[in-house]
This record gives C-alpha cells, sequence and structure tokens, in this order.
C-alpha cells in the first residue's frame, strides 16, 4: 500500500500543494488555486442584493441627514 493510500483527504490536499508550490513557485500555485477552484454561489443575483441593501441603506440615512 502506498503513503497515498493511507492520507486522509486533507492530508493529500496539503501534500499536492506542496509540491505545486515547489514545482510552480508561489505566483504560480496562487494561479493554479485561482484557476481551478472558482468559488461558489450565484455572483449576479447576490450582487442585486447587495445593490439593494445598499440603496436602502443609503435612502434611510438621507432621510435621516435632511431631519
Amino acid at each position: 500500500m502506498s503513503p497515498l493510500e493511507t492520507m486522509t483527504d486533507e492530508e493529500l490536499r496539503s501534500h499536492a500543494f506542496s509540491i505545486l508550490g515547489r514545482e510552480l513557485g508561489p505566483y504560480g500555485l496562487a494561479r493554479f488555486i485561482s484557476v481551478t477552484y472558482p468559488g461558489s454561489g450565484d455572483y449576479t443575483r447576490d450582487r442585486h442584493l447587495w445593490l439593494d441593501e445598499k440603496a436602502d441603506v443609503s435612502g434611510s440615512q438621507s432621510h435621516t441627514q435632511a431631519a
């Protein structure tokens, strides 16, 4: 049995990042991570929520300042 077969998922991930960091350097590793781990969620939907909240806060601040 190879050592890879006994590693946990986190140990394997850490080992792989160590190898990639050594071979690609810090910039290459950061670029690899940004390309292969795109994140999650729906940016477009979330952006509309953030903008709506910001508009609500801005609107309530202008009413408070006017009083």
